[in-house]
C-alpha cells in the first residue's frame, strides 16, 4: 500500500482547492493543485503524476507547505520564478552614485588627483542620473568583451 502523507492544517480542503482554481501564477498553480489532492486523500506520488510534476519536488512542495504554510508555497514559485537563489543585492544608479561618492572620499580624488575607473557597459553605470565627483573618470569597456574584464575569470 502506497505510503501516505499528512498535511499541516493552515488550510482547509476547500481553501486549498480555491487557491489552486484562482491562482494566476502557473507555477504556484500547480503546487496548489497538489496540495488539494493530497488533502483529498490521494498519495504524493499519485498526485505527482496527475499534476505532471515528479515525485521529489512534490516532497519538497509538500515540506514546503507543512513548515511555512501558504507562504512557503508562494515563496518557492518567487524564487522559481528570478531563476533560483535571491540576489544578495540589488543594484541600481542610486546605489553606484553612494559607492562612487565613498569611493572618491577614500582616495582622496580631487581636481588634482584624478581617478580613472574603468567600467563595463551595466545600464546602472553609464545611466544619464551617475553623478561623478570631480577628480573621477569613468571610462567604458567595448560591449561583448568579457576578456578585458577580470571579473570574468572569477
Amino acid at each position: 500500500m502506497p505510503k501516505s502523507v499528512t498535511l499541516a492544517a493552515h488550510l482547509s480542503t476547500e481553501q486549498l482547492k480555491h487557491r489552486y482554481q484562482n491562482s494566476s501564477n502557473p507555477i504556484e498553480l500547480r503546487r496548489w493543485h497538489l496540495l488539494w489532492k493530497i488533502a483529498q486523500g490521494w498519495t504524493i506520488k499519485n498526485s505527482a503524476v496527475a499534476v505532471g510534476i515528479s515525485y521529489g519536488y512534490a516532497q519538497k512542495i509538500v515540506t514546503h507547505y507543512n513548515l511555512q504554510g501558504g507562504q512557503g508555497v508562494i515563496a518557492q514559485a518567487k524564487r522559481q520564478q528570478t531563476g533560483g537563489t535571491p540576489p544578495l543585492l540589488n543594484v541600481n544608479t542610486d546605489w553606484f552614485n553612494v559607492v562612487l561618492e565613498a569611493f572618491a572620499h577614500e582616495v582622496g580624488a580631487n581636481e588634482e588627483k584624478v581617478i580613472l575607473l574603468m567600467m563595463d557597459n551595466a545600464g546602472w553605470h553609464k545611466s544619464q542620473r551617475v553623478k561623478c565627483r570631480k577628480g573621477i573618470e569613468l571610462e567604458f569597456l567595448p560591449p561583448y568583451s568579457p576578456e578585458l574584464q577580470p571579473a570574468e575569470r572569477l
